[in-house]
């Protein structure tokens, strides 16, 4: 959490944060042990893994904070009142296990998609509780 923490503003409290699923970590196993005897096995087990490292989801008071990436940072920050609506797709095995894709649809910047994160629905709500408190009423919903 460490880039959420450096970066919060001042009176901005942390709502919630999610991180991938451990699914994402098994599945990156799978890649190794079935693909490991090749080099792209092991090349997409450790690009999966630190992506699953060095990623970071967060809704704050103020915005929607998604991080991937170390060296080559690449962060997504979405103001809450700008947000339109959110979304949860999970199929058969993410709806057992607690993991599916969240896609955020916000004015100006088009969608922000955070696959295999833990919990969506729960990620989804403290979405929906700062979005009341900072603009009123509730989050619209797709349709």
């Amino acid at each position: 959490m460490s880039y959420v923490k450096d970066h919060l503003g001042p009176n901005e409290r942390i709502y919630a944060a999610t991180h991938y699923h451990w699914a994402y970590v098994a599945l990156a196993f799978f890649f190794l042990i079935f693909f490991g005897i090749f080099l792209i096995g092991i090349i997409i087990f450790v690009d999966m893994m630190f992506r699953r490292y060095f990623s970071e989801f967060a809704v704050t008071s103020e915005r929607l904070i998604v991080k991937r990436g170390f060296v080559m940072r690449d962060v997504d920050e979405v103001s809450i009142d700008k947000i339109e609506s959110v979304s949860v797709s999970q199929d058969i095995l993410g709806r057992f296990l607690g993991y599916g894709l969240l896609t955020v649809r916000g004015v100006g910047i088009g969608e922000v998609k955070m696959p295999y994160i833990d919990r969506p629905f729960a990620f989804k709500r403290a979405i929906a509780r700062a979005w009341s408190d900072k603009c009123g009423g509730t989050l619209p919903e797709r349709k």
